[in-house]
């Protein structure tokens, strides 16, 4: 079988018609270089959405292929529960020292909060940074209309576009 054939029999796609899709044959990419996307016929895409914002790099940019192909060679994954890794730990110092002031807060380490598809962990991070965040202050409670104007947002810019809506609750 190829490999449309056996994308419209054994893949579900989110967020699409599965009925129109399996009757419109859409590429099936099989490589990626720079910001271009090929199929499996040699076809380039510009990956306009950086394959679901994941990759704003690029595919196979070299510097951060050597560095995965570094961490891979250590180690693929281990929780950040009840352990500390050497890469986050450095990620963090380096993050924390170029906030203003470099004593900015501990950060929080997990995947994108919409896409809790690997684990329970990433869907349970941020109440559990949000408890841990006011713990030892009590509720956190404004008058209405009162909220203050947070300026501290790290990523892209504009509004959230996410698909979990349970956890926008706790981004004011």
């Amino acid at each position: 079988m190829s490999l449309t054939a056996d994308d419209s029999r054994f893949v579900w796609h989110p967020f699409t018609p599965m009925q129109a899709y399996a009757s419109e044959a859409a590429p099936v990419i099989v490589a990626g270089e720079g910001f271009d996307l090929i199929d499996e016929s040699g076809q380039r895409y510009l990956d306009g959405v950086s394959s679901l914002w994941c990759n704003v790099h690029g595919h196979r940019v070299p510097e951060i292929d050597r560095a995965i192909s570094g961490q891979l060679d250590r180690i693929a994954h281990s929780t950040l529960l009840g352990l500390g890794s050497d890469a986050s730990i450095e990620l963090a110092r380096q993050l924390v020292e170029r906030t203003p002031g470099g004593s900015g807060p501990r950060l929080l380490f997990g995947q994108r909060f919409d896409s809790c598809r690997s684990g329970t962990e990433n869907c349970l991070a941020v109440p559990a940074s949000v408890r841990n965040g006011r713990r030892g202050t009590g509720p956190v409670r404004w008058p209405l209309g009162s909220l203050p104007r947070r300026h501290d947002r790290i990523g892209q810019p504009g509004p959230d576009r996410s698909v979990s809506f349970g956890l926008r609750a706790v981004a004011v």
